[in-house]
């Protein structure tokens, strides 16, 4: 037992009407850990994630039509995978999700392994991945970059995909695959790698083997390849299912025409539904196709 109103390690918030400190990073809710609280950087990290959960959640100018983006993403924090997923549902499908790996990922097979089956998590994060979908892609491992005042920093890997996934669509299309030699070289970072048990950032040149088992695992893998430089390599998605939406750029491209069908056929409510409205709508979007 732990009594988590007079412990430390945890995080707790004043309630004004009882007088009381009680425990607001709580207990985990589900698998291996299930009951036990979160203590220490992970009581920290849950009060934080319940903060950006709710915010996902419950903003209403990200879910108006007035505001327009392609991508989502939520950089560090795998546990809003379910929330960026909804907002996607909530826009209509029109956009693409980016979920990082935690960086304190190590590059050994069986813990890849075991972090992408989710196998010992009950939800989304640090300790797995559970959420699958079509709609969604997963990077491994972080980088290293510097901040504005030119110090070494650790970043999630989606601070250096979202920027070839722009660099991809500025001299290509969204159907484009925003990996490979020609539109996924980064140039934003040094270096790929993890953080290791003591804090420090540890390099990590993922070879053949370390590839196959993160593409195996649905998870896109960041390599240094000697002579060439660093680069995305790979484009699979979360689909849980064997079909063309397991890629990225087939992905990307059904929430293009998502989003592009719709202004294009607003024109043609409240027209008769006749053959000649019909045939219009017919010709509108073979053009467009």
């Amino acid at each position: 037992l732990w009594n988590s109103i007079v412990s430390t390690g945890n995080v707790k918030r004043y309630d004004s009407a009882t007088g009381v400190w009680s425990t607001y990073s709580g207990n985990y809710d589900s698998g291996p850990k299930a009951g036990s609280p979160y203590m220490l950087r992970k009581a920290q990290r849950r009060a934080v994630v319940k903060a950006m959960q709710a915010v996902a959640t419950n903003n209403t100018k990200i879910r108006e039509e007035t505001t327009f983006f392609t991508l989502i993403a939520a950089p560090g924090y795998p546990e809003l995978a379910d929330e960026m997923l909804a907002l996607n549902v909530d826009r209509k499908e029109t956009a693409f999700v980016i979920i990082d790996t935690p960086l304190r990922l190590s590059p050994a097979s069986q813990t890849i392994i075991d972090w992408s089956t989710g196998v010992n998590a009950g939800t989304n994060g640090e300790d797995g991945i559970i959420t699958k979908s079509y709609e969604a892609a997963v990077y491994y491992p972080s980088v290293l970059t510097t901040d504005l005042n030119g110090y070494d920093v650790v970043a999630p890997a989606s601070y250096a995909v979202l920027r070839t996934y722009a660099y991809n669509d500025s001299i290509s299309y969204p159907w484009f695959a925003p990996a490979g030699l020609t539109r996924g070289v980064v140039t934003n970072c040094s270096n790929f790698g993890y953080v290791n048990n003591e804090g420090e950032f540890m390099p990590v040149a993922l070879n053949n083997g370390q590839r196959d088992t993160l593409y195996a695992n649905k998870m896109n893998p960041l390599v240094n390849f000697p002579g060439t430089g660093l680069v995305v390599f790979g484009q699979k998605t979360l689909s849980p299912i064997s079909s063309a939406l397991d890629r990225v750029n087939v992905a990307r491209l059904v929430a293009y025409l998502r989003e592009r069908f719709d202004p294009l056929a607003r024109p043609f409510i409240f027209e008769p539904n006749d053959q000649a409205t019909r045939s219009n709508v017919k010709t509108l979007f073979d053009g467009f196709l």
